[in-house]
């Protein structure tokens, strides 16, 4: 992702649903 920090993780989690965050 080019986003790393500043984003919640709901955000990422509905961006990649891949489980990235995790």
């Amino acid at each position: 992702m080019l986003v790393s920090s500043g984003v919640s993780p709901e955000l990422l989690i509905t961006i990649a649903p891949s489980g990235i965050t995790n």
